[in-house]
């Protein structure tokens, strides 16, 4: 149901599994990902933490929770697990992206362009990276 876009039903069905099965990463991170579609950020915090909890060797669940973090402006926490993922994965462009965002957003472009250079290093085929880095150019003058 996720992939067609019927949050609502997947949300059913995740946590019927999960009702099924509490140890069950994929139903949290889907779940989670689910309510991030709907912006029910909090819910979607608390479902990518658990799914992060049961495997955190899923960087994908705790860049997505700190992406969540960012929109519920917990931004301390936000860059400590964004850094947390990278310092597990230095290639995780992803990361280093949405750390641009958060620096982009705080004003310290210097810093947000820093992190989008690296993103671009590791991806230089993501137009999304290129166009952010540029907006950050242009904030500072540049």
């Amino acid at each position: 149901m996720r992939k067609i876009k019927d949050y609502e039903s997947a949300i059913l069905d995740y946590t019927k599994v999960i009702e099924l099965d509490n140890m069950n990463f994929k139903g949290f991170y889907n779940r989670g990902l689910c309510y991030e579609k709907l912006n029910k950020f909090e819910e979607a915090e608390i479902d990518l933490l658990n799914a992060y909890n049961l495997d955190n060797s899923h960087l994908n669940s705790l860049h997505h929770l700190a992406n969540i973090r960012d929109k519920l402006d917990k931004i301390d926490l936000a860059i400590s697990d964004h850094i947390k993922v990278i310092s597990i994965d230095p290639l995780h462009a992803a990361s280093y992206h949405s750390l641009g965002l958060i620096f982009d957003k705080l004003c310290k472009y210097d810093e947000a362009i820093k992190y989008f250079d690296k993103a671009i290093e590791l991806d230089q085929e993501n137009s999304i990276y290129w166009h952010n880095r540029g907006c950050s150019y242009r904030n500072v003058g540049k």
